[in-house]
C-alpha cells in the first residue's frame, strides 16, 4: 500500500462526537490506535494504552472489534466497529488521565483502568472503549472531546 500523508492525530480534527454511528447490534466509535495503514475490516487487539492490528503472536484478539475504515500512516485515532456493543453509563475511571477513545478494562475495585498488553487483567476481561460524554462541564469549564476525564467524573464505556 502506498504511504499517505494525512493523519488523524487528534479526535477533534475529524469528529465532533465520539460515536460515529449506531446500527443493529453494532457501534462505530473513536478508538486510539498505534498502527499505520490498516484496511477496513481487519481485527484488533490490545496494545499498550491503545488498540492495534491483530497479530497471531498475541492471544488477545478482541471478538467483534474491527477497523471500520482504512487507516492512514500516522493515524492515532480512527473509527472502529464493535459488534454486539452496549454503552455503560456513569462509570468511574481509576485515574484522571484518560481520554475518549482509550481502551480500558474493569478492575476488581470496580473502576476502569487503561489496557496494556503486558497486564493480564486487560487480556482476561472484556475491553471497553471510553466513548463519552463528548462535552461536559467541570468546575464551570466546558470540556470537549480531546480533554482528559477527571477520576471523579462519570464516563460512558462501550463494551
Amino acid at each position: 500500500m502506498a504511504t499517505r500523508t494525512v493523519a488523524y492525530t487528534d479526535q477533534a480534527l475529524c469528529w465532533k462526537e465520539p460515536i460515529k454511528a449506531i446500527g443493529n447490534g453494532w457501534i462505530k466509535l473513536i478508538v486510539k490506535i498505534s498502527d499505520a495503514e490498516v484496511l477496513q475490516g481487519n481485527g484488533m487487539e490490545v496494545a499498550t494504552g491503545e488498540m492495534c492490528l491483530f497479530t497471531t503472536g498475541q492471544p488477545d484478539w478482541q471478538p467483534g472489534m474491527s477497523y471500520a475504515e482504512d487507516t492512514i500512516s500516522g493515524d492515532i485515532y480512527i473509527i472502529a466497529k464493535k459488534k454486539g456493543a452496549e454503552i455503560l453509563h456513569n462509570q468511574k475511571l481509576a485515574a484522571g488521565t484518560y481520554k475518549i477513545g482509550d481502551p480500558v478494562y474493569k478492575t476488581a475495585a470496580g473502576t476502569w483502568t487503561i489496557c496494556a498488553q503486558a497486564t493480564a487483567g486487560s487480556l482476561l476481561t472484556e475491553v471497553g472503549i471510553i466513548c463519552g460524554p463528548a462535552d461536559r462541564i467541570t468546575a464551570t469549564v466546558l470540556k470537549g472531546i480531546t480533554d482528559t476525564f477527571l477520576a471523579t467524573e462519570p464516563v460512558d464505556i462501550c463494551l
